[in-house]
């Protein structure tokens, strides 16, 4: 590892980028739930950690998903209306349902089905609804302010917000990287993409939504680069000694964003353009008057070098199988009125209730104390948390 939220991961990607190799301005970012990225000037390596939040993941979208079979990955609108892109068994992506965006009415059904959408497909989408006036930050301009997708797959306001959240602290972090480099993101030549989210995104769409430096030409996705240098390490001892020699070397150009006053300054501006609806015009004229690198037009037609298909690049005589839940349960049994009101106000779904009123909670889904809403909307004295305890799956004989 590089330095506390910088870890292996960002090593990786360091190394498998080739940007160490190359004398041009380069910029690589896993993009995941960290954020992790690196910025190469000259013989000096700059990182960071945006801490984007799960959202290009899937989670904190309501139909979100990880990256798995049958999940929306990307979309396109073909005659104002939209297209499904599904990831198949083989982590491919298949032509999926054409529907009308504002009414969710099915006008061509596809060759697959769909449970949910992957971040990669959230950022596809926005991208495509901000360009065909489905979007006009921060609202969604539909009758009833949902954008359909298939099989009943919806994105919300309150998405649109997480995903730009996430967007904003990963362009946040590509702003405060270079202003530490004293230099303007128009000076950065290569934008390199890891992780399954920087493997399935359009990397188009990405660059023209604020993922990639508007005015970089060249684009290199490199897959699921942490898998690539695990299975290094696992083959070679040494090659565990040579990447912690070049760990030791970064250590002194760590930027800490928790603490840097310019990652503050891009990411309020951030959270007013995306949340706020304020003017990109705006935007721009604030980053100048902080001092900060400046924002360009998106340019068109960048040069994406995709080196992979697929993050997992040998799946294996089994195939890909992902564990959706990975959690725990916690269980109590309640003298229920069967009002439901906990399940209705939790905002995550973590609730379900069996027909011998046995409460289960999913913890991984659980906001806990943060919340509590389940406890407020439940009569008095129905709902106890201390009365909770971990659900036990009965023993097969």
């Amino acid at each position: 590892a590089i330095k506390h939220e910088v870890g292996a991961d960002a090593l990786a990607l360091i190394v498998k980028s080739g940007m160490l190799e190359s004398d041009k301005i380069s910029i690589a970012t896993d993009y995941g739930t960290n954020a992790e990225m690196a910025l190469k000037v000259k013989d000096i390596i700059y990182t960071g950690s945006a801490a984007a939040g799960p959202a290009l993941e899937g989670q904190q979208i309501k139909h979100g998903t990880l990256a798995s079979p049958f999940a929306i990955s990307d979309i396109e609108f073909e005659d104002g209306v939209l297209r499904n892109y599904v990831l198949n068994e083989e982590m491919k992506p298949d032509p999926g349902d054409l529907v009308n965006p504002k009414t969710g009415e099915i006008l061509e059904e596809g060759m697959i089905r769909a449970k949910g959408i992957t971040g990669t497909g959230v950022i596809a989408l926005m991208e495509k609804a901000l360009g065909h006036g489905l979007v006009e930050l921060p609202k969604i301009k539909t009758p009833d302010g949902l954008i359909h997708l298939q099989d009943k797959i919806t994105f919300s306001e309150r998405d649109l917000k997480e995903a730009g959240k996430a967007i904003g602290a990963i362009r946040a972090g590509h702003i405060t990287l270079c202003a530490a480099a004293g230099i303007e993101l128009t000076d950065i030549d290569t934008a390199y993409m890891a992780g399954a989210a920087g493997t399935y995104m359009d990397a188009e769409k990405a660059q023209k939504i604020g993922l990639i430096p508007y005015s970089t030409e060249k684009i290199a996705q490199l897959g699921n680069t942490s898998l690539a240098v695990a299975r290094e390490i696992l083959l070679s001892e040494e090659r565990l000694w040579e990447l912690q020699d070049i760990a030791s070397q970064i250590i002194g150009t760590h930027i800490m964003f928790a603490t840097a006053p310019e990652f503050r300054d891009a990411y309020v501006l951030e959270l007013a353009y995306w949340e706020e609806g304020m003017p990109f015009k705006m935007f721009k004229k604030y980053l100048k008057k902080k001092g900060l690198p400046s924002l360009d037009e998106p340019i068109s037609n960048p040069a994406v070098d995709k080196r992979v298909e697929r993050d997992i690049p040998i799946l294996g005589e089994e195939g890909l199988h992902v564990l959706e839940r990975v959690g725990t349960y916690m269980t109590m049994v309640v003298d229920c009125p069967e009002c439901k009101k906990c399940i209705r106000v939790c905002p995550n779904e973590a609730i379900t209730i069996d027909e011998e009123n046995r409460v289960m909670i999913s913890t991984d889904l659980c906001e806990g104390a943060h919340c509590q809403k389940c406890i407020r909307a439940c009569p008095p004295d129905k709902f106890n948390w201390e009365n909770l305890e971990v659900f036990k799956a009965p023993q097969q004989e």
